[in-house]
């Protein structure tokens, strides 16, 4: 009988390490620095996390980019300039169900006019979009969100000047 207990004790153990595991890795915070993605990068895919933050320069001439995810986090902060001459076909960025979305003001400067963006929050808290954050943004959606705070001249006016922003959606 002693025996069966241990091996019990012993299963329960590895249960709640998994658990525990798992908690851990809900509440790490990740940060982006200039250097740390390498050229050659397509996607990124980002589940669960307590805070992410995006520095300058991260996303600094990577030709062959094109989707950026986040779902389930607590906190995703964009940083001016984080998005610099990304000269890839076209770029999706998709968060949804975060707590607290910022984009800083001119996250995405320097956006070549060639390079359409589209950028999706959906199920978010709070999203907060700072002054010029965006300079050529082709498609916005801003779904289910319960707090949305836009800058004055948030969608710049570089992008209606080339004829770039073409919808946003606010539902």
């Amino acid at each position: 009988m002693r025996h069966r207990d241990r091996r019990a004790i012993h299963s329960l153990s590895k249960e709640q390490q998994a658990i525990t595991e798992l908690e851990q890795q809900h509440r790490e915070k990740v940060q982006f620095t200039e250097g740390s993605i390498p050229n050659v990068t397509m996607e990124i895919s980002i589940t669960g996390g307590k805070e992410i933050l995006i520095k300058p320069m991260v996303f600094k001439s990577l030709p062959a980019f094109r989707r950026f995810k986040v779902e389930n986090t607590m906190s995703l902060t964009t940083s001016k300039g984080a998005f610099v001459n990304v000269t890839s076909p076209k770029v999706i960025i998709q968060i949804q169900g975060c707590d607290e979305l910022k984009v800083e003001d001119n996250a995405f400067e320097g956006f070549p006019p060639k390079t359409p963006l589209d950028f999706e929050a959906t199920n978010c808290s709070r999203v907060s979009i700072g002054k010029s954050a965006f300079t050529t943004l082709q498609y916005g959606r801003f779904q289910f969100i319960r707090e949305l705070i836009l800058a004055k001249e948030a969608f710049s006016n570089e992008a209606r000047r080339h004829g770039l922003l073409a919808d946003v959606c606010i539902t």
